[in-house]
């Protein structure tokens, strides 16, 4: 019998779709992994020449102790990610909204 992915690789899988459709959307030409694993999980060229080397992440949210409203958690970056110059990209699966954190927020994670 065949096993069923874990709900985490299909939200995984189900994000890196918005991502994309999202991405294109925009005028990005997008490429995305033929591997399981990796530091890139898409990597999008705008027509002008803007490259963005994308690792794509549910986008997840708590409210912290004393907070009213919920804030985003913010994803690390790996060692390799950083020398490489990749950028998170959030993804809300439910609302099917997309946000790429900006590189100066970047080198904080």
């Amino acid at each position: 019998p065949r096993r069923m992915r874990p709900d985490t690789h299909i939200l995984g899988d189900v994000c890196e779709a918005i991502a994309v459709k999202e991405l294109t959307a925009q005028g990005y030409f997008v490429y995305t992994t033929s591997q399981g694993t990796g530091p890139i999980d898409i990597v999008a060229l705008a027509p002008g020449g803007e490259l963005l080397l994308l690792d794509v992440k549910s986008d997840s949210q708590r409210v912290n102790l004393g907070g009213k409203r919920p804030t985003r958690i913010y994803r690390k970056r790996s060692a390799l990610q950083k020398r490489l110059g990749v950028m998170i990209c959030y993804v809300n699966a439910e609302t099917e909204m997309i946000f790429i954190q900006a590189p100066e927020q970047q080198a904080r994670t």
